[in-house]
C-alpha cells in the first residue's frame, strides 16, 4: 500500500529474509502493475507482520496516492493488487473493525472482511491495499495480512480475511506516529534557534507550544497545521511522512470540529 511517492506499507512475510537498511538486497516492488522499482526495507513490525519500504525513487504523479479512511459494517471493498495478471481481483463486504491477535503474536487494530472471490487460498494477496467502494474516492482502509482457515478443511482458507487497519498499521512504526513527529520538532528546537529568530513571531510561539500539541484533545487546527507545516522546513523529518500526517491530522481536525459544532447546536 503506497503511503507517499516513495513510502510503501506491506506484509512483512512478503519480504522474508530481507534485513532493515540492506541497500545491497535486490528487493523489487511493483506498484499498480507498473515496472518493478528497487526498494529498501525501512522498518519492520514483526509481531504484527508489517513492513515499511522506501522506494529508490519517487513515483511522482505516475501513481495516485490513496486517501486514508475508516470503514463500518456492510461497506463494500475491493483489493486491486493481485499475485499476477492471471489471478482474480478480490472484493467483498466489511464485517467490521476489531482488535485482532496476529499469528506472529501481536495485537493490532484490524478490519475483518468477507470475500465473494472463493479461491480456497489467498497467498500472494498479502500486503495489498484494501479500498472501499466507490472506487473513484480512492479511500484505503487497510492492508491485507492474514487469511482464516476453513474449519472443515484446514488445507483450504475460508472466505474470511483480515487487514491491518490504517491507524493500527501506523501505530506499529514510530516514524509514522504524530507524537514522534512533534517530538522531533521539540528535539530540534535548539539547533534551529538561529533560524527561528529570523522567522516571524508566530513560528516562535508555535515552537514554545509544542508540548501542548502532544495532547490532541487540546489541539486546534491552527496550531496543529502550523507544527506539521514547518516540520519539513525545519529539516526534522522526512517530508513524505510529514505530508501523510498533515492529511491525517486535517481529517482529525475536521471530524472534531463537526463534533464540537454539534455540541454548540445542542446548546
Amino acid at each position: 500500500m503506497l503511503l507517499a511517492p516513495r513510502l510503501l506499507l506491506t506484509a512483512l512475510h512478503c519480504v522474508d529474509g530481507v534485513q532493515v537498511g540492506d541497500s545491497e538486497c535486490r528487493l523489487q516492488v511493483s506498484v499498480a502493475d507498473r515496472a518493478p522499482v528497487p526498494a529498501v526495507l525501512e522498518a519492520k513490525a514483526e509481531t504484527s507482520d508489517l513492513a515499511l519500504l522506501k522506494l529508490s525513487h519517487s513515483l511522482g504523479s505516475a501513481v495516485r496516492i490513496p486517501v486514508a479512511s475508516r470503514c463500518q459494517r456492510g461497506d463494500k471493498w475491493f483489493a486491486p493488487s493481485r499475485p499476477s495478471r492471471a489471478d482474480p481481483e478480490l472484493a467483498g463486504e466489511v464485517v467490521g473493525p476489531l482488535l485482532y491477535d496476529c499469528q506472529a503474536g501481536g495485537v493490532i487494530d484490524a478490519v475483518e472482511l468477507t470475500t465473494q472471490t472463493m479461491i480456497g487460498n489467498y497467498q500472494g494477496y498479502s500486503g495489498g491495499p484494501v479500498f472501499t467502494v466507490p472506487e473513484e474516492q480512492h479511500s484505503v482502509i487497510g492492508v491485507l495480512i492474514e487469511q482464516y482457515p476453513d474449519r472443515l478443511d484446514e488445507m483450504r482458507a475460508s472466505n474470511t480475511l483480515f487487514a491491518a487497519a490504517i491507524e493500527g498499521a501506523m501505530d506499529q512504526f514510530e516514524s509514522l506516529q504524530t507524537a514522534y513527529l512533534l517530538r522531533k520538532v521539540q528535539d530540534s528546537q535548539e539547533a534551529h534557534d538561529k533560524a527561528a529568530a529570523k522567522r516571524d513571531e508566530g513560528y516562535k510561539r508555535t515552537l514554545d507550544r509544542v508540548d501542548t500539541m502532544l495532547d490532541f484533545e487540546d489541539a486546534d487546527q491552527r496550531h496543529v497545521s502550523t507544527v506539521l507545516g514547518f516540520l519539513g522546513a525545519a529539516g526534522a523529518i522526512d517530508p513524505e511522512v510529514r505530508g501523510l500526517h498533515q492529511a491525517m491530522v486535517n481529517k482529525w481536525v475536521l471530524e472534531h470540529s463537526e463534533r464540537d459544532d454539534g455540541r454548540a447546536d445542542a446548546r
